[in-house]
């Protein structure tokens, strides 16, 4: 006999709280650690750096890296110094065609470390619209940004041989037509519901908080990036 809706719902929970479907952490209220990641991210908040004198290797690698971006710039994505201090840098990067982020223009902050490129930079998001918007599963309203290579998120780590382009590439291709297809454990999700005697595909739809939640992101992505271009 088929379960309710409720009942459905209440099967995925017990799934989830389980252990079953872990990566559905990503749900939870921004901000918040995801399993083994660093809980250090924030380069506006990194008082550990502030005694630290850049390397020598450090500042030479940021200006390689800096001067790369400039010669063979990827497409959509522009970064400057910071005058007073080269370890932060300042990227833009425009929404990509066909996505809901596509006309947008998203503002990163980066900080590279005094070791730097041994450890990864520490980036964070500045158009939040003062931490009121989350653009995507990956990108939170604190402007955390969550990726494997800047240790905010599992997966393959960071290696020396990446660069702030490599950061930017992989940040920009988060923002797809289906933002919340990201999130880790989608796949896994979605076979668990239609693996389950108790659920249909219509059904997935209502239990399922990717689906409820990919229409929401998309129009408030659209919404916001439009207010943020026609404001004066």
């Amino acid at each position: 006999m088929a379960e309710s809706p409720a009942a459905e719902a209440i099967i995925l929970q017990g799934a989830v709280g389980g252990g079953l479907v872990p990566h559905l952490s990503g749900l939870q209220p921004p901000g918040t650690s995801h399993l083994t990641t660093s809980s250090v991210w924030d380069p506006t908040a990194s008082a550990d750096w502030d005694n630290e004198r850049a390397s020598a290797q450090c500042v030479l690698r940021i200006k390689r890296d800096i001067m790369s971006i400039y010669k063979e710039p990827p497409p959509g994505m522009f970064v400057v110094p910071d005058p007073h201090d080269m370890t932060k840098i300042h990227a833009l990067i425009t929404g990509p065609f066909d996505t809901p982020y596509e006309g947008g223009f998203f503002l990163f902050l980066f900080r590279c470390p005094p070791d730097y490129p041994i450890h990864p930079p520490r980036v964070k998001l500045m158009t939040t619209g003062n931490n009121t918007v989350r653009f995507n599963p990956n990108f939170y309203r604190n402007g955390k940004v969550c990726l494997s290579i800047l240790g905010t998120w599992t997966g393959p780590a960071w290696s020396p041989a990446q660069s702030l382009s490599s950061v930017l590439i992989s940040i920009q291709s988060l923002m797809t037509e289906n933002p919340y297809h990201n999130e880790p454990g989608f796949e896994q999700v979605m076979d668990l519901l239609l693996l389950s005697d108790a659920v249909t595909p219509d059904s997935a739809l209502y239990i399922c908080p990717l689906f409820i939640l990919r229409k929401d992101i998309r129009e408030t992505a659209r919404t916001t990036m439009s207010a943020f271009v026609t404001r004066p």
